[in-house]
């Protein structure tokens, strides 16, 4: 076991709130290192689009000593001043870096820093750099492009390794940036609470969206194509926080379709109750425009519950069809109503929650994937 000290550097962690699977998963992976007895130095925005936070709200939550800064404009890039202090002091006490994210003020900042102390680091993509988000960076954002270009993209050739957390993710960042070092290893998420017992089966088809009401995820185009085709019994829930003017326009869709209902924005604890009472997840990146997804969390969540899920094809999950325990939307929905169909006689049959469960189990249990992600960086990987 390495007996160095590491620096983990993030924009938001949980308790955070509105910052989704980043800064959920990266707290769980600071969590399972810190329970496993791993040496730690946390550093991180103050950052919140809920209540005002303290210090000791994170180190309750993240089960040791965070050093914090106040991010006072531009929340959600994690921009506050004290940042470059608060970072120099921090990585000036450490062996290594693990950096998660990329592109906003303390990823690059500590990037920059842990060059300057010569601290060997590795960065965490969280799913900022897939090639159809690069594409509209290049046309759309002159400024921007020439952030990542002059400072993002050498960050990440001078790190150590790169943390990518799917083969589509690392395709993609391997062909936007040469010569970057990748390893591939899942996100970290913990089950949500609950047994995750299936509910009655009843006559009716409950689908589930959870993420981001934004162009990206797909879920107006993929609500659209659901209500055209369920019976008048299924429904399809909609929980997340809206984004721009297709947020609203997703959350009026619900509001005067039957079958469609908005859910609103969900907490932990309602979030476990939203799966609990699904019989399937849905993730439709992609359906809408371009394709951001790098992992998905829900789906590992949905999945530790028990619960099948239908997910577009060619993000991380083209395997779940070959398992049984997922289905294969196309972008364009052609198949969505055999897809509907496969659901329904999954749920009749009622052994998908066995399979599903076992399937996740088996590949994103917490402990061992922490583990294999600190040997893979610190111990015999790139960084070794």
């Amino acid at each position: 076991m390495s007996a160095e000290r590491i620096a983990v550097v993030a924009a938001h962690l949980r308790p955070a709130q509105g910052f989704g699977g980043v800064a959920e998963s990266t707290a769980e992976l600071i969590r399972a290192w810190r329970l496993a007895g791993r040496s730690l130095a946390v550093v991180v925005s103050d950052g919140t689009k809920g209540p005002a936070l303290k210090i000791g709200d994170f180190e309750a939550e993240l089960l040791g000593p965070v050093e914090i800064y106040h991010a006072a404009v531009a929340v959600r890039w994690g921009f506050g001043l004290g940042a470059p202090v608060t970072l120099f002091r921090s990585l000036q006490k450490v062996d290594r870096v693990y950096i998660s994210g990329i592109a906003t003020w303390p990823s690059t900042l500590s990037a920059l820093i842990a060059k300057m102390l010569n601290r060997p680091y590795v960065i965490a993509l969280r799913g900022g750099l897939m090639r159809e988000h690069w594409e509209f960076i290049r046309r759309s954002k002159p400024i921007k492009r020439l952030f990542y270009e002059w400072l993002v993209f050498p960050a990440l050739r001078g790190a150590s390794g790169v943390h990518v957390t799917s083969q589509i993710e690392a395709r993609d960042a391997q062909s936007i940036v040469q010569g970057v070092k990748v390893f591939e290893a899942p996100n970290v998420f913990a089950p949500p609470p609950g047994d995750g017992q299936p509910s009655p089966v009843w006559s009716e088809l409950r689908l589930l969206y959870l993420g981001r009401l934004s162009h990206e995820k797909g879920i107006l185009g993929f609500a659209k194509g659901f209500a055209a085709l369920a019976a008048s019994t299924d429904r399809l829930n909609v929980a997340g926080s809206p984004v721009g003017s297709y947020g609203q326009e997703v959350i009026a869709f619900c509001e005067r379709t039957s079958g469609v209902n908005y859910l609103g924005t969900l907490n932990r604890d309602q979030v476990a109750d939203a799966i609990a009472d699904t019989d399937a997840l849905v993730l439709p990146s992609g359906v809408d425009g371009d394709i951001r997804e790098n992992f998905g969390n829900v789906v590992v969540e949905a999945l530790l519950k028990g619960r099948p899920v239908l997910v577009t094809r060619g993000l991380a999950w083209d395997e779940v069809e070959f398992e049984r325990v997922g289905v294969l939307l196309d972008r364009d929905l052609g198949n969505l109503k055999p897809a509907l169909t496969q659901l329904r006689q999954w749920k009749d049959e009622g052994e998908v929650w066995l399979r599903s469960k076992a399937y996740a189990d088996a590949r994103f249990s917490v402990g061992p994937v922490a583990a294999a992600i600190w040997e893979r960086i610190f111990d015999r990987g790139p960084l070794a």
